[in-house]
Parts: C-alpha cells; sequence; structure tokens
C-alpha cells in the first residue's frame, strides 16, 4: 500500500467514486476519518456532465438543507468568482479563473489529478477540457487502475509538502462492469448493460459493494495524509438496477442522482453527524 506524506491544512483532496450508488455507500465501511455517508444529489447523470459542473463549484448536495457546503446553494465550498460574481461569507474556498483547477493554480496551489475513466483521457477532446488545467495529470488507460493512481499520487504529493495541494482522485472500480484487481469475477462479465435481457441487480449490488469496499482499505492512507485539510469525497452519479426498466446510468432518474457525499473542511467533519441522522 502506498505510504503518503502529510499535507497542509488549506490542502484539499477531492474524490469521485465513479457510479457509486449511496445505498451502496452506505452498507459498506466508512471511509477512513470520514464515516458514513450522507444523501446528496449529483450535479448530472453522468461523468462529463457532472465533473463539468463541479469544476465550477456545483458540487452534489443536500437541496434545500440550508448549510453551507452540504447545500452549495446556501453556500459553496468552491465559490468561482469574477467581475460579476463575489463571494460570500458562507464560502469555503474562493476561486478566480475560468474553473477551480485554474482557480486553485493562480492561488499558488499545486495541482494534481487521475481519473479512471474514458472522460478522464487527456488524448481526446473532451478527456482534454476535463484535464487540461491540471499542473499534473494521470490517466491510468483502464477503469480498474486504482493501484497505478495510488502510486502515482504517492510518488507526486511526497514532492509537494512545501506549499498546498489540490488533489484530485477518480476511481472506476464502482464504474460497469464493477470490476476491481483481484476479484473472483472477469471483467468482462458486466451485469449492468442498458436494455439487456440478462441483467442481474443482484450480482451489480455484490460486485459494486465489493469494489467499494476494495476502494475504502486502499485509500485509507491518502484520505490520513489530508486529516488537517478539507476533504470532499462523493459519487458522479449513481446506477439504476432495474428500478423504472432503467440499468446503468446515462438517464434521468432518481437512483442515477443519488450519491453518497463526505465532507471534512480543515479538519472538521461536516457529514458525520447528519449521516447519523439520516
Amino acid at each position: 500500500m502506498s505510504a503518503f506524506a502529510p499535507q497542509q491544512s488549506e490542502s484539499v483532496l477531492f474524490i469521485t467514486l465513479d457510479s457509486l450508488r449511496f445505498d451502496t455507500a452506505l452498507r459498506g465501511p466508512p471511509l477512513s476519518g470520514l464515516g458514513l455517508p450522507i444523501r446528496a444529489m449529483a450535479p448530472s447523470y453522468f461523468t462529463f456532465g457532472s465533473h463539468a459542473a463541479m469544476w465550477v463549484g456545483a458540487t452534489p448536495g443536500v437541496p434545500g438543507l440550508g448549510r453551507p457546503f452540504l447545500d452549495p446553494k446556501w453556500g459553496r465550498l468552491f465559490r468561482m468568482v469574477n467581475a460579476r460574481i463575489s463571494a460570500r461569507s458562507d464560502d469555503g474556498f474562493v476561486l478566480p479563473g475560468r474553473n477551480i483547477i485554474d482557480g486553485f493554480n493562480r492561488l499558488g496551489y499545486r495541482t494534481l489529478g487521475t481519473g479512471a475513466v474514458d472522460w478522464f483521457d487527456p488524448h481526446t477532446p473532451t478527456g482534454a477540457w476535463l484535464t487540461q488545467d491540471f499542473q499534473q495529470f494521470f490517466f491510468p488507460g483502464c477503469t480498474s487502475g486504482l493501484e497505478l493512481q495510488l502510486a502515482w499520487l504517492a510518488e507526486q504529493l511526497s514532492t509537494s509538502a512545501d506549499r498546498p495541494t489540490f488533489c484530485f482522485l477518480n476511481a472506476g472500480e464502482t464504474h460497469v462492469p464493477y470490476f476491481h484487481v483481484g476479484a473472483t469475477w472477469s471483467e468482462r462479465d458486466n451485469p449492468c448493460i442498458p436494455y439487456a435481457t440478462t441483467n442481474n441487480r443482484v450480482t451489480c449490488q455484490l460486485r459494486q459493494l465489493a469494489c467499494f469496499e476494495y476502494i475504502v482499505y486502499r485509500i485509507a492512507p491518502l484520505l490520513d495524509s489530508f486529516s488537517a485539510a478539507t476533504v470532499l469525497a462523493t459519487a458522479d452519479h449513481g446506477d439504476c438496477w432495474g428500478e423504472d426498466g432503467l440499468w446503468e446510468h446515462g438517464t434521468w432518474h432518481e437512483k442515477t442522482m443519488e450519491v453518497p457525499l463526505w465532507l471534512r473542511v480543515r479538519g472538521k467533519s461536516l457529514s458525520s453527524a447528519m449521516s447519523v441522522a439520516q
């Protein structure tokens, strides 16, 4: 397991567990130092749309909650500012520029990112749009590349402790076909294909949960290295497992919009108390 250098209190770790359903996250183990998730709504039902929205501060939230960061309409964790938009007292990080990565660059942060799903391939036009503002970005070339991603991050973070870091990780194991290195099933066996007649809800549940457990164990050292900093962990969207005849994501449904959310701001957990209440 990779070792990570401790990060400054003004650093930010942003994790998206791709396609992770809220009910899967609730059944799984707690994230290290973050506890159980709260139920939130994503800004979109597919990876590119959701990350494009999050890149300008529209992170998942609880509509109508009326609490900063957990309800972005009340106060944004990442507030983009310009000549027409000003910061508010309930905002977290006030960022100039065209997106939050560019904003952190302008504030003198080191910006590191790694994304597993194909939307983050820098060699494609859409992937370049999502990744071009990171100072360093790593695309492993497969959705089950977490080990490679964490090794890369550990190496990069070991040399950035002299200044705050914005670090992004998109983990793909919880994306269809729900596979992780060492799994007992084949990566070619996808139990969740739109309009297929051979899909299996129970298999989807078991495999996504196994992938989530795999991720939780392996990202614990990364989370611990940001224990004094800000950590936002969530999913970009969920998946349908036969609800209303729908499978996977890419279409609007409560289950594609419903996501887990964990949040710690400058060392203080904001989501743990709410998860107990839910």
